[in-house]
């Protein structure tokens, strides 16, 4: 039975919302303001992008205040302009990390005043033990202050994948937080759009001097793409999920990303292992898609893109396969309890000198002083955590897949709308996600835990546990 002390839940977007104790005037955000101030938002960003940013971060915030699931959807909206979001020179003070230690506190705040228990199931403990390794080994950590600093931040973002699965207690609300996640990178490939200059052969985004890396925004158009394609498959399905499709898919190829390409390509192999039936229909979706992109994006993208793709193994990876050897050299150095988190950047150098590289990359300066990123994120956990860390976070990761994958095949080709396309969509995003993260570090990106923490939460029913009240 619902009682005054029971913990909020999202609603009907025509429902109202209390702003606070009872009696108290109630809160019912109104369309008209909403556009009105989306308005306001868009023209202070066209005259100052800093400016637009600010005034949308402060409303964020305010509306954060007001309910910790409403402030999840605009931390969500925010998400996909996650490098561009400093608020102050350098990339300082990102939005994101604003908003989301706001929406942290009050969720706290409402655990405390309600004496509820937060949701804690066998996928919550099992990303916990992952954050409790990487503390235990920090005495083995090549440099403690920064690995110290990473796992203050792993256990941010574990904070940040814990409340959205605490939050998020049935497929409605994953499924409104999907689109806002599309909507968001739909506004940011119109930005690609409008900041692409003719005659450069890759897009690319930047905002006061801070520039968006080509290989991350491929991943943040990628993932809302795989997401539209598999919330837009059956029929009555809403059509305006699969038209964002075709923007971002052009977007994607403007950022020239060969591991963006590969990470669609995957999350469009997951969505058909789940429906064979719609294969037909993907591939001329994907094959229309395609088409755009190339009659769209200007000739020296296409050309480039065509190179890269032609050259993969030619240029190794663009250096990545060198890198991968040195993480390997240092992985198997200390293969239990890796160089600590956040411990490959200052460690490269040493395993660089002595491992079997490609000479005539090892000669580029920037390798030879190290500070190279691993751009693989397995990787990345086998030299910095061991296998013991990579062998938790896999482990973590499969214990979200399986229900997920399970939900999603729960009624194929009935037409269950929510019983088997919001799984899909955030199985097959996360996938696409998990691909990407071949060639980039995703370990660190807010995008990956909320993601994951949609996934647990439209693998099942999430509630008995954290209805329980505190003694």
């Amino acid at each position: 039975m619902a009682s005054a002390s029971r913990p909020r839940t999202w609603r009907s977007p025509d429902a109202t919302v209390s702003s606070g104790p009872a009696g108290r005037e109630k809160f019912s955000p109104d369309a008209a303001l909403a556009a009105s101030l989306a308005v306001a938002g868009s023209v202070l960003f066209a005259v100052s992008p800093r400016v637009g940013l600010v005034f949308a971060g402060t409303l964020a915030a305010l509306w954060a205040v007001t309910s910790p699931e409403l402030g999840l959807g605009l931390l969500v909206a925010v998400v996909p302009f996650d490098q561009l979001s400093g608020l102050l020179p350098g990339g300082a003070l990102a939005l994101t990390r604003l908003l989301g230690g706001i929406v942290a506190a009050v969720w706290l705040a409402g655990l405390v005043l309600q004496r509820r228990r937060p949701l804690w199931d066998r996928r919550v403990g099992s990303l916990a033990l992952v954050l409790g390794w990487a503390a235990v080994i920090l005495p083995w950590a090549v440099r403690l202050e920064i690995s110290a600093a990473a796992v203050a931040t792993l256990a941010q973002l574990f904070l940040l994948y814990w409340l959205t699965r605490d939050l998020l207690r049935t497929p409605e609300q994953v499924g409104r937080l999907l689109d806002t996640g599309l909507i968001a990178a739909l506004v940011l490939a119109f930005v690609v759009f409008w900041q692409l200059e003719g005659g450069s052969e890759r897009a690319r985004v930047s905002l006061g001097g801070i520039e968006f890396n080509a290989n991350y925004l491929a991943t943040a158009l990628v993932v809302p793409l795989v997401i539209a394609v598999a919330r837009s498959c059956g029929r009555g399905r809403p059509l305006w999920r699969l038209a964002a499709g075709f923007p971002l898919a052009v977007a994607l190829v403007l950022t020239g990303s060969r591991g963006g390409l590969l990470a669609a390509l995957a999350g469009i192999v997951v969505i058909l292992m789940a429906r064979p039936r719609l294969t037909p229909f993907l591939l001329v979706g994907v094959l229309a898609a395609g088409s755009a992109a190339v009659v769209l994006a200007p000739a020296p993208v296409v050309e480039n893109l065509g190179e890269r793709l032609g050259s993969a193994f030619e240029d190794r990876g663009s250096g990545r396969l060198d890198i991968w050897i040195v993480a390997g050299r240092m992985a198997a150095a200390n293969p239990v309890s890796g160089v600590g988190l956040a411990g490959f950047r200052p460690a490269f150098r040493e395993y660089f000198l002595e491992a079997p590289v490609n000479p005539r990359w090892a000669a580029e300066v920037r390798n030879r002083y190290g500070d190279r990123a691993a751009h693989n994120t397995p990787l990345l956990l086998l030299a910095e955590l061991g296998a013991v860390g990579l062998a938790l976070f896999l482990s973590a990761v499969l214990r979200h897949l399986r229900p997920a994958w399970r939900a999603c095949k729960r009624a194929p080709g009935r037409g269950r709308y929510l019983e088997g396309d919001i799984p899909l969509a955030a199985l097959a995003g996360f996938s696409a996600l998990l691909v990407g993260s071949l060639s980039i570090d995703a370990l660190e990106l807010k995008a990956t835990w909320l993601l994951l923490g949609m996934v647990g939460a439209a693998a099942g029913p999430n509630v008995l546990r954290s209805e329980r009240k505190l003694p």
